[in-house]
Formats: structure tokens, sequence, C-alpha cells
């Protein structure tokens, strides 16, 4: 099932980040969050194709959420 944003599990949401510093530190805090998580997802796959046991942790979790 996809997501609101177009991804299987993505809904979409806005993430707030609360901050004294105001709108343009959210907008930047928000786009450095989204680099990490890209960042953080390539590692993975890169991972899980190279290693036999993160490949088979990375089926399961897929498993699970469908």
């Amino acid at each position: 099932m996809l997501g609101a944003g177009g991804e299987p599990g993505d809904l979409g949401l806005y993430r707030p980040i609360d901050s004294p510093f105001g709108l343009w530190f959210q907008r930047l805090a928000e786009r450095a969050f989204d680099l990490a998580v890209d960042v953080v997802g390539r590692v993975i796959v890169e991972a899980s194709q190279q290693h036999p046991k993160v490949r088979k942790q990375v089926k399961r979790a897929r498993a699970r959420r469908e």
C-alpha cells in the first residue's frame, strides 16, 4: 500500500521541529534530517547487499511490514 508521499509506509506527515531560532532554523533542521535519513538508508542498502546476515534481517523486517 502506497502512502501519501508515494512510498510504501510514507504517511506524508509534516515533522515539526520546534526551535527558538525561528522558521529558517526549522527548515534547515528538516533538510538536515532528510539528508541524514537518505544517508542511513543508502548505508543499510549497501550493507544488505554485501552481508548475508544483514540481508536476512532486512528480509525479515520487510516481511513483518507486509
